[in-house]
């Protein structure tokens, strides 16, 4: 779960912090403008994982829920990073990607609870999310290398496609056996 956090947190940190970046190095546009376009992807990541989530609930699965919205994340990453000089195309799969990692939020954190025992639950809600916290580091942090060493953004959304992919791949092969808590 701490890999699958990491993995997750690397992209939403990555949108967090290049977008703006990415919109304005597409557009030209002015600080003002290129706020207004940054807004988009946020918007429809909400409206995603509220619906997402209330899915996920109303279906109680959360396993197949939460490796969709990470392959979402990564088709959506692959197509802004194929063509990041084009405002349409680059708003386009930044919106993709950004309704993708935020839809796996609550599915991810409803999925955890089923597998924490009571006792050690809040010892590995600690565990994930400094996990996880590493992965907005790490994430943010290679893409401006990369930047700085390309001239691009690419290299930095298709790293966040892999990561966001990498999560999908290890949900794929999660066994979901809830603990069982002896309570004598």
């Amino acid at each position: 779960m701490c890999l699958i956090y990491f993995f997750q947190v690397t992209g939403l940190y990555g949108i967090g912090l290049w977008l703006p970046d990415l919109l304005r190095s597409a557009s030209h546009l002015g600080n003002i403008q290129t706020g207004f376009l940054t807004a988009i992807p946020f918007l429809a990541g909400a409206i995603s994982m509220a619906i997402w989530g209330w899915n996920s609930d109303r279906l109680k699965e959360r396993k197949w829920h939460l490796l969709l919205g990470n392959l979402l994340g990564s088709v959506g990453f692959v197509i802004a990073g194929l063509k990041p000089e084009s405002l349409p195309v680059a708003l386009l799969g930044i919106t993709i990607a950004s309704m993708g990692v935020h839809s796996t939020f609550g599915p991810f954190w409803a999925l955890k609870t089923t597998l924490l025992a009571p006792g050690i639950a809040a010892i590995g809600i600690a565990l994930i999310n400094s996990m996880g916290n590493l992965g907005g580091f790490m994430g943010p942090s290679l893409t401006g290398f990369l930047k700085d060493q390309t001239g691009s953004l690419s290299w930095g959304l298709i790293l966040y496609a892999s990561t966001s992919f990498l999560a999908a791949f290890m949900i794929f092969f999660l066994k979901l056996k809830p603990i069982q808590v002896d309570r004598r």
